[in-house]
């Protein structure tokens, strides 16, 4: 039993929905977001903000943004198959137009003291610290830790709220006076960006493993410099090992044997990591496209011919023809020839542009069937020479061709 194909399920966004923040003076054309299928705008865009490719899913920035501060664009994205019919899917994507972090986090005190009892209990507040970012929303969050000082680890601080309380006993004939350094940190609201964030490298099919393909590198706008040394991946659903780039470097290479014929194109997702806390990550996408090399042989596609036995000498019997998968200029013209075995040689002649005919008159009833060893040879212009394989590697050595001659109708 044979069931048909039938389109019955839509596509699917994973997740169900998108969120990104984006900063008022985001550069027209920087890519915000991704999402996975086929895709149209169908509301929330009313002002040609943003853009969307239809087939690799991208959002980018269309127009400015400075006059849509602390604005929440509600993109509504469709997705649509090719079926019959076709299926769509719906999700929706919110951008947040933010603030730049422009600001420094500051305390509103350059030296905090305080008294405690050394019978205060463990968990007791002791301060609650205060810092101030002039930056807005994300931008203005902070946090706060302990940078020194509290080497035995008698104090906790929040790093939320500020609150420093007591972490364990205190002893006052051990210690009179604890002087606690505290720190205010950045956030790490800043991924890596890859400028330009698409890559369009051409290598050979014939390009070894270990080969260079392109370099990529990414940048950080966090405060912290630390921030700025990355880890360079390949994103994981790319799972084929053709491909591998250096974790620090960002250089691509080629891991494993390419061949055009069987994979033209490579669409890979390059990550860069970067150290801060959480860690932010940064993508870019590397679309290698690979020049073909004369590396596969001509194939014999013409197979068999018949031809009426007493007709005489030079009657057309057929044209041969053969195939590569080579694209042009390694795949043709072919030059033809008989291979000089066996006496099927001296009933026929076949030219070097493929023409088989007949040398002599022939006698169905002395033979029926002709088996013909024929050789193929490639040729490649170069400039104004012609370059045959000749028996190279890249030529198919010989083809198989049957010749018959039917019987006479009564």
């Amino acid at each position: 039993m044979w069931l048909p194909y039938s389109n019955d399920n839509p596509p699917e966004f994973d997740p169900p929905d998108y969120f990104t923040p984006v900063t008022k003076s985001v550069k027209v054309g920087t890519k915000l977001i991704r999402v996975v299928v086929e895709y149209v705008i169908t509301s929330g865009n009313s002002s040609s903000k943003f853009k969307l490719d239809k087939t690799s899913g991208w959002i980018t920035v269309a127009s400015s943004l400075t006059s849509d501060m602390k604005k929440i664009f509600l993109i509504g994205i469709t997705a649509s198959d090719k079926g019959n019919p076709p299926l769509s899917s719906r999700t929706s994507v919110r951008i947040a137009v933010t603030e730049e972090n422009h600001h420094t986090p500051e305390f509103s005190q350059s030296q905090i003291s305080a008294t405690v009892p050394e019978s205060l209990a463990v968990g007791t507040a002791i301060r609650t610290l205060s810092a101030r970012d002039k930056d807005k929303e994300m931008n203005g969050l902070i946090t706060y830790n302990i940078t020194s000082g509290n080497d035995k680890g008698l104090f906790a601080l929040n790093s939320k709220t500020g609150v420093l309380s007591l972490a364990q006993s205190l002893d006052f004939e051990e210690k009179h006076y604890v002087s606690v350094t505290v720190h205010v940190t950045d956030v790490n609201d800043n991924p890596p960006v890859f400028d330009p964030d698409e890559f369009f490298p051409i290598v050979s099919e014939g390009l070894s493993p270990g080969g260079l393909v392109t370099f990529v590198s990414a940048e950080d706008s966090d405060s912290v410099p630390s921030w700025s040394r990355f880890s360079y991946s390949i994103a994981p659903e790319f799972d084929k090992n053709v491909f591998t780039i250096n974790p620090k470097t960002g250089q691509v290479s080629v891991a494993a044997e390419l061949d055009r014929e069987t994979t033209p194109v490579y669409n890979l997702t390059v990550l860069a990591v970067d150290t801060g806390t959480p860690p932010a990550t940064g993508s870019a996408t590397v679309i290698v496209n690979l020049e073909d090399i004369n590396d596969n042989g001509p194939t014999l596609t013409t197979a068999y011919a018949e031809v009426m036995e007493n007709q005489r000498a030079g009657t057309a019997v057929t044209t041969l023809t053969a195939s590569d998968p080579d694209l042009p200029p390694n795949q043709g013209p072919f030059l033809y020839s008989l291979l000089s075995s066996g006496s099927a040689n001296s009933y026929f002649s076949l030219s070097p542009a493929g023409v088989l005919t007949t040398s002599r008159e022939i006698d169905r009833e002395q033979i029926s069937d002709f088996y013909l060893s024929v050789f193929l040879s490639c040729e490649v212009m170069k400039g104004l020479h012609d370059l045959a394989c000749g028996e190279s590697e890249l030529c198919s050595p010989r083809g198989f061709f049957l010749c018959c001659l039917p019987p006479h109708p009564f």
